[in-house]
């Protein structure tokens, strides 16, 4: 969906905010609850490994990016994910280390890294279900935030209300407007709970910037 959809909800109590002050502080709202619920979830790309390359960008839909690594599978069997300081702490030679079947998955930014190197070309794939949140510069977002449109709006508002000095300013209202968006997000949460996730979500994850 466009995130201009949220803008009439945020217009009734924000009347002459800037479309762009409104959009920048929409962008964070959307980040921090889609950080704080995974409730934008999507299984990405498949990625064939391939030899001699460790490391794999991971292919979001536009406008998005991994906020979380929620699972991963490799020729559908789980694999564990890690990180690149918890590798050196068992073997600091582990990214020289080559052959076998990808065994660990060290997650970055946008991307993942196999373990051991691949030796050759893969015909089985890995599946990465992760959480996503928008792109600072995002214009849309997952259709699956309209349902929570109501609490977006009103964590948008408890960030435009604390400009000071400006038509829309309130800071008194910014409790009420802080609640409601809390409350969403106990709500949103508790449905990716319920959403045959909690296995998921209770694994050790991998949270990216």
């Amino acid at each position: 969906m466009n995130l201009s959809d949220f803008l009439p909800d945020i217009y009734l109590e924000a009347t002459g905010c800037p479309e762009a002050v409104a959009l920048n502080a929409l962008r964070h709202t959307l980040r921090d609850f889609c950080e704080r619920t995974h409730v934008w979830q999507e299984t990405l790309d498949p990625i064939a490994p391939l030899e001699g390359f460790p490391e794999y960008d991971m292919d979001t839909p536009p406008d998005s990016e991994v906020a979380r690594i929620l699972s991963a599978t490799y020729a559908g069997r789980p694999v564990p994910l890690t990180t690149a300081r918890e590798m050196d702490f068992h073997a600091t030679d582990w990214r020289n280390v080559s052959g076998g079947n990808v065994s660990v998955i060290i997650p970055s930014a946008s991307s993942i890294r196999v373990y051991p190197v691949p030796v050759a070309d893969d015909e089985d794939t890995i599946i990465i279900l992760a959480a996503l949140r928008p792109t600072h510069s995002a214009t849309t977002c997952g259709d699956v935030l309209d349902g929570w449109r109501e609490g977006i709006a009103a964590g948008t508002l408890a960030r435009l209300k604390k400009i000071p000095n400006k038509p829309w300013s309130d800071r008194e209202a910014v409790p009420v407007y802080e609640r409601d968006f809390g409350n969403a997000i106990a709500d949103a949460l508790s449905m990716t709970l319920r959403g045959n996730t909690v296995k998921s979500l209770r694994v050790e994850t991998r949270s990216f910037g």
